[in-house]
């Protein structure tokens, strides 16, 4: 009769433990404020000197994308993950560069595209293109051609200088169709930037839709567990032009 009472007792702590996990650590709490926020960047990366948290953009379930200003008037961005327990800051950047966030590694309709930059540049639009180079390939003899591709997103900037770009669905697509038709490719190198035949890229426009050049003091950052890209800039005269 003790042995089943022992039973019982161990089930019921067992089922406790279950439902305060779920309660706990499955389900984020509630975002912190900014003081809390505006700290947890500061002690993460005393360097920023972060001063104000611009907004709070949710990504995911438990991810969030967090502009912010610092001390010295420079723009940055800051990356929080729900980790079980609480909210931690993670990746931390101070500068003005567009980059590319694999909210879900290898998994390309969780990618974004986030930015935060100073309002006052004449900065007013960002240009981010999907490119695949034209190309072939022989296998057993057998010649593949393949096209040339070229996706773009246009960012209007003017009402508001930070922001978040979900992965857009055709491009996705696309990047999922490229990896079904590559059934050898090495499995430690899933994500679509090791593909030579896929790259990002990104123009910066003022009004007149000339490309604009930033001239600024170099960027700090604290690393972290969130995978980043960094997107290089592309000439006018690397893309393709419509036949008018």
């Amino acid at each position: 009769m003790m042995k089943k009472k022992w039973l019982w007792a161990g089930a019921g702590v067992v089922v406790l433990v279950a439902l305060v996990y779920l309660f706990l650590v499955k389900s984020p709490s509630s975002f912190p404020n900014e003081k809390v926020v505006v700290a947890g960047i500061n002690n993460a990366f005393p360097e920023a000197k972060a001063s104000e948290v611009q907004g709070v953009i949710e990504v995911s379930e438990t991810k969030r994308f967090v502009p912010f200003r610092t001390e010295q008037n420079l723009y940055g961005k800051s990356l929080w993950v729900w980790n079980g327990a609480e909210w931690k800051a993670e990746n931390i950047r101070v500068d003005q560069e567009p980059e590319l966030w694999e909210v879900e590694r290898g998994k390309s309709s969780t990618y974004h595209f986030i930015w935060n930059v100073d309002p006052d540049t004449t900065i007013e639009t960002f240009e981010f293109y999907l490119l695949r180079d034209r190309n072939y390939r022989v296998s057993d003899g057998v010649k593949t051609y393949m096209p040339g591709v070229q996706m773009k997103k246009v960012v209007d900037l003017t009402d508001q200088s930070y922001g978040v770009l979900k992965m857009p669905e055709e491009w996705s697509y696309f990047m999922d169709s490229l990896e079904n038709t590559m059934p050898n490719r090495n499995p430690l190198f899933s994500s679509v930037f090791s593909s030579p035949t896929v790259e990002f890229r990104m123009r910066r426009l003022n009004a007149e839709g000339e490309s604009v050049r930033l001239s600024l003091p170099g960027g700090i950052g604290y690393g972290g567990s969130e995978y980043l890209q960094f997107i290089p800039g592309v000439d006018e005269r690397g893309l393709e032009k419509p036949v008018e």
